[in-house]
């Protein structure tokens, strides 16, 4: 069956190019003072701010390539005590300012015959939600990492959706519940729960979930021979509910909700998708709320798409821009033009690239996850090998 990499979004390209120290320095009083780099226990920012404009300390959570192939890594989610998860060439992380880098042991998927690990989500409590699969997306098999280390199997976590497609944990909020493709999980040790489809729809896809229990995805039509035909992002306000489509943007047919803050504000992308078209489709970032609908918050400068990952309680939304958003697996060389972005209320989009210290040897592809203090995880290159890195607000 013909897949889609919209319904992957986690392995969303992600890269970033080599790190060269740099400093600034002069004498005389046009000299402008620069703030003080914070210090994150047991890792060190990648080089000091060379210019006033830089507004991020950025660090590499993958240095010497611990552990992985070729220096594989993605930064996926990020919680308020500043713990990272995600994935790398063949096995998931937690970075911890306390630990450090950790993986998850490879013979923990090895036991269920899979390939690769994800850690995609983390709340408060310090639980991270993962899946492991193959390389194609099958054989899905949900887990939950708990705070002491300890590894809890999902219930019914072998959770294949049939002739459809498969579905994987992907959010877990403060309370424990858990969502992900079509189902949603009321606490760790609790059986699935189907989720609902619009009724003209015939699957769906999970991705988030608020604090108040507020789901976001998208409901899908599929069939055999195509795969996924069209998304709509939806709302489930509750996991028993008929869900809210949410519509699309002006001149789109389809999009797709992909994460939902306290305030029940919801981000993602909008497009029209043929899937009997070569053309790659144009995707627009969306920011939904209840009161406002649906607004189209723009592209980088030059930029023909892009799409919205994250988004935090002052709604701050972070995202990529380019021509291929969802290049899957790429390479830098397959990259183009792809740039990590945020985005605010007040200053409009912004490229996270000219927010961090110049020269500074990092492409900053895809920014995935925000938290309330503004600390940005993502992926990028350095040194010619992509990695996970984290941004933290300069003081």
């Amino acid at each position: 069956m013909k897949r889609t990499p919209v319904l992957t979004i986690w392995f969303v390209t992600i890269m970033i190019s080599s790190l060269i120290g740099c400093g600034g320095g002069g004498s005389g009083s046009n000299v402008t003072s620069l703030p003080k780099v914070p210090t994150l226990p047991g890792l060190s920012p990648n080089q000091p701010p060379a210019s006033p404009a830089a507004r991020y300390a950025i660090y590499d959570l993958n240095p010497g390539n611990i552990g992985t192939i070729a220096g594989f890594s993605y930064g996926l989610a990020i919680n308020a005590s500043h713990r990272v998860v995600g994935t790398s060439n063949q096995a998931a992380f937690v970075w911890s300012q306390s630990e450090g880098l950790i993986y998850i042991p490879q013979q923990y998927w090895e036991l269920v015959g899979n390939q690769t690990i994800t850690l995609s989500g983390i709340n408060s409590s310090n639980q991270a939600i993962g899946y492991s699969d193959n390389w194609l997306g099958i054989g899905n098999y949900g887990f939950v990492r708990q705070a002491d280390g300890t590894m809890l199997t999902l219930a019914d976590a072998n959770i294949n959706n049939g002739a459809f497609g498969v579905s994987a944990p992907r959010a877990i909020n403060d309370a424990g519940q858990i969502v992900g493709g079509v189902y949603y999980w009321a606490s760790p040790t609790a059986s699935p729960q189907l989720l609902t489809s619009l009724s003209s729809d015939n699957d769906l896809y999970s991705y988030a979930i608020n604090a108040s229990g507020q789901i976001v995805g998208a409901s899908i039509i599929r069939d055999q021979q195509y795969g996924a035909l069209h998304y709509h992002a939806v709302l489930w306000p509750t996991a028993a509910s008929i869900p809210q489509g949410l519509g699309a943007l002006p001149g789109d047919t389809d999009s797709t909700a992909l994460a939902i803050n306290t305030a029940g504000q919801v981000i993602g992308w909008s497009s029209s998708i043929d899937v009997h078209s070569s053309t790659t489709p144009v995707f627009h970032p969306f920011l939904w709320s209840a009161s406002s609908g649906m607004r189209n918050i723009g592209t980088l400068p030059s930029a023909p798409s892009a799409v919205a990952y994250g988004i935090n309680t002052q709604g701050q939304v972070v995202g990529a821009s380019g021509s291929k958003p969802f290049s899957y697996g790429a390479t830098p060389a397959g990259s183009g033009d792809l740039h990590a972005f945020l985005w605010t209320s007040t200053e409009g989009m912004k490229d996270l690239n000219t927010l961090i210290a110049p020269r500074s040897g990092w492409v900053l592809y895809t920014a995935n996850g925000i938290n309330d203090a503004g600390e940005i995880v993502g992926t990028g290159t350095i040194n010619g090998n992509i990695h996970a890195y984290l941004l933290t607000p300069l003081p």
